[in-house]
């Protein structure tokens, strides 16, 4: 049969047919296998991508924290050597409290890389916390003088103080952990010196065997609360020694409407380093009288 004749063959024709539909579905399928392929490359090289580059974006991140905790770190530590270095020249700088108010600030200085300015507060007047509101050791004690202080830092005996000077203490809603209060008043009605002790327990288990007196409801001074309080009436005032029984305390006192003379600075220094802050705040009082010349009313501050 001759190749004219074979392509006009019908059945000819259809196996020439099936063999192309054969041919053309291999090569579908390779091209389909290729695509496969090359999809399947790209999306691994797209995840490598992504990976690394997450990795990348972890590792600048974590080097951007720990530059920023190492500058604020460091820009802490600085502000907090300038704010120190304003309460030393503060207490250097010869600014004695004087009973009336008079010290003057230091508005600001540079130190070490940083800068500070410091504020003077002399703690006088009506309400006031004993020791700037830092508590008062066991057994210690602390001093509330009742009469100014001259610019030498000695007593000026000429204004002694007459009322009722009310003390606060008590922190705790049980009397039985708060302090007992021991009260020295040192007055001078005459040309003598005079003394009184008062002892004031607001726990009723305790005060059945120490006798002491019964404390009253507390009050607020200068924002803190006391639970328990006791009023003294004085004559001629010099100063009253306040020690706490038992345990340490937080004390507060009024004058009752009248100002108590000044109890010493409150000396604030803020320092400053780039953006950040640190604040120091210190209490500067008076020479104390030490504890064992009260029996005996002697008047010399240490």
């Amino acid at each position: 049969m001759t190749n004219k004749s074979r392509v006009q063959n019908p059945e000819f024709r259809i196996k020439l047919f099936i063999k192309s539909l054969i041919h053309n579905s291999k090569f579908s399928r390779q091209l389909a296998d290729l695509n496969s392929q090359s999809g399947q490359a790209l999306l691994v090289v797209v995840l490598v991508m992504v990976v690394s580059l997450t990795v990348g974006l972890a590792v600048v991140s974590r080097s951007v924290t720990n530059l920023r905790t190492a500058t604020d770190d460091t820009s802490s530590k600085k502000a907090l050597s300038a704010a120190e270095a304003g309460i030393e020249q503060a207490m250097k700088s010869g600014c004695v409290p004087d009973g009336q108010g008079g010290c003057t600030p230091i508005s600001s200085s540079s130190f070490g890389g940083g800068s500070f300015s410091t504020v003077i507060t002399s703690l006088e007047g009506d309400r006031i916390l004993v020791a700037g509101g830092n508590p008062i050791e066991v057994d210690e004690g602390a001093d509330v003088w009742l009469v100014p202080h001259n610019s030498n830092g000695s007593l000026n005996y000429t204004t002694p103080w007459s009322g009722t000077l009310t003390i606060y203490w008590g922190e705790s809603t049980d009397p039985c952990q708060n302090s007992a209060i021991e009260a020295i008043v040192i007055s001078r009605p005459a040309s003598d010196f005079q003394t009184q002790r008062f002892a004031i327990d607001s726990c009723a288990s305790r005060r059945s065997g120490n006798n002491f007196y019964s404390g009253n409801a507390g009050g607020n001074i200068s924002g803190r609360n006391y639970q328990h309080s006791y009023p003294i009436n004085i004559s001629n005032g010099l100063i009253v020694r306040v020690v706490p029984l038992y345990f340490s305390a937080s004390l507060g006192v009024s004058g009752g409407g009248l100002a108590l003379p000044s109890q010493g600075n409150k000396i604030e220094s803020t320092g400053i380093s780039g953006s950040t802050n640190r604040k120091v705040t210190v209490y500067q009082g008076y020479n104390q009288l030490p504890a064992e010349f009260f029996p005996y009313i002697l008047f010399s501050p240490r």
